[in-house]
C-alpha cells in the first residue's frame, strides 16, 4: 500500500504545482503593474520615449499589463542599470531603458557597473541617433576647425554620459580645445546653461537637441560642428569627426566609441527572466514600433524612429564586448584621463 500512497502524493503535488507551471504568458501578466525604469531625468529623451512607448507597448503585451514608469536618473544611466540587473525583479515585472554608453562602459571595466551587459535580455531599441556637437550663435567657435584655435565651453552632466564623454576625448585625442563645466543634473539643465550663458555649447544627439529645442538647428540657432559618424549627414551641413582623425590607430578609438551610438536607446529585461515572456516582450516591442500611432506622437516630439530589434541590440552588444582590449584601454584613459580638463560649476 505504500506505493499507492507515494503515488497519491506525488500526484497531489504535481496538481498543486501545476497552475504555477503551466502559467501562460498572458495569465501572468493580466492585471499586473511593471515597473518601466528610466534612466534619463523628467525632459530628457529617455523619459519622452519611455512615454511613448509605455501605452502603446502594454497594449501589445498578452494580458495587457499596466506600465508604470520609474525615473531612476544618476551616475551616468548606470544606477538604472545596475538596479535592472541586480534589484528588480526577474519574472519578467520590470524592463528598462538607459543610456548608450553603457554596455561600451562595461567593456572599459567601469568600476561602478555591477552588472553584465551579455545577460541583460535586450528588447530592442526605439532609435538610433545621431551624435553631434554643437555651438552657441555668437560663440567664438563656428566650425570644427575654430576648435584647434579656439577654446569652446561646453556643459557636462558626469561620467559616462555622452554630453562629458565626447568632448574629452576629442581633446585628449585630437587636441580640439574643448572646455568641460561639469557637474548638470541633465541635458535640459545644459540648454538652460546656455541660455544663461554660463556655457557655449554642448555634444548630444540630434533628437535630443530637436526635443530641448525645437527647430533651432534648422534656424541655425546652433551650430553644429561635425557628426561624430564616419559619414556626414547631408541635412546637417557639417563635416564628420572622421575628417580630422589622423593616423588608423585613433580611427579605431573613435570607432569603438561610437559604437556606442549603434546601441541607441536599449531597452531590456533584466537576466533570468523565463523565455516565454521575454520572447513575448520583443514582439511587443517590435509591434508596438511599427504602430502608427506611436510613430506619429514621436514626430510630434521631435523623437527619431529608427528601431531595431532585440536580436540585432544583442549583437551589437556581443560585438562591442570583443573589441580588443588595447583599443578598449586606449579609450578608456582618453575619456577618464583622471578629471584632467575638466572644471566645475
Amino acid at each position: 500500500m505504500s506505493w499507492i500512497k507515494s503515488s497519491i502524493y506525488w500526484m497531489a503535488l504535481s496538481l498543486c504545482g501545476a497552475p504555477a507551471f503551466a502559467q501562460s504568458v498572458e495569465e501572468f501578466y493580466r492585471d499586473r503593474e511593471v515597473e518601466f525604469i528610466v534612466s534619463g531625468a523628467a525632459g530628457t529623451s529617455f523619459d519622452a520615449w519611455a512615454r511613448v512607448m509605455s501605452r502603446h507597448l502594454a497594449a501589445k503585451i498578452p494580458g495587457r499589463p499596466n506600465l508604470v514608469i520609474k525615473s531612476m536618473p544618476g551616475g551616468g544611466h548606470i544606477r538604472a542599470a545596475n538596479y535592472l540587473f541586480n534589484v528588480a525583479p526577474k519574472d519578467g515585472a520590470s524592463i528598462g531603458i538607459f543610456a548608450n554608453s553603457v554596455p561600451a562602459r562595461f567593456a572599459m571595466r567601469d568600476l561602478a557597473i555591477k552588472f553584465d551587459v551579455t545577460k541583460f535580455n535586450w528588447l530592442g531599441s526605439p532609435d538610433q541617433p545621431n551624435r553631434i556637437c554643437v555651438a552657441k550663435q555668437g560663440a567664438v567657435v563656428q566650425r570644427a576647425e575654430d576648435l584647434f584655435a579656439h577654446e569652446l565651453i561646453v556643459g557636462g552632466v558626469g561620467a559616462a554620459s555622452a554630453p562629458s564623454e565626447t568632448p574629452m576625448l576629442l581633446r585628449n585625442l585630437l587636441g580640439m580645445k574643448f572646455r568641460i563645466v561639469d557637474g548638470y543634473k541633465s541635458s535640459a539643465e545644459l540648454m538652460l546653461a546656455m541660455d544663461r550663458g554660463e556655457i557655449e555649447g554642448m555634444c548630444q544627439t540630434v533628437s535630443g537637441v530637436e526635443q530641448l529645442r525645437p527647430g533651432w538647428l534648422g534656424e541655425g540657432k546652433f551650430i553644429v560642428l561635425f557628426n561624430m559618424e564616419e559619414k556626414s549627414i547631408p541635412a546637417l551641413k557639417a563635416p564628420t569627426i572622421y575628417n580630422f582623425v589622423k593616423t588608423p590607430e585613433d580611427a579605431k578609438v573613435v570607432a569603438f566609441y561610437n559604437s556606442s551610438i549603434e546601441f541607441g536607446r536599449p531597452l531590456a529585461a533584466p537576466p533570468g527572466v523565463p523565455a516565454d515572456r521575454v520572447n513575448a516582450l520583443r514582439r511587443a516591442f517590435d509591434a508596438a514600433m511599427a504602430d502608427p500611432e506611436l510613430i506619429a506622437n514621436a514626430a510630434k516630439l521631435g523623437l527619431e524612429h529608427s528601431p531595431f530589434t532585440g536580436d540585432e541590440l544583442m549583437r551589437r552588444v556581443d560585438g562591442a564586448v570583443l573589441t580588443p582590449q588595447a583599443v578598449i584601454e586606449r579609450t578608456s584613459a582618453l575619456i577618464r584621463p583622471d578629471g584632467a580638463g575638466k572644471s566645475s560649476r
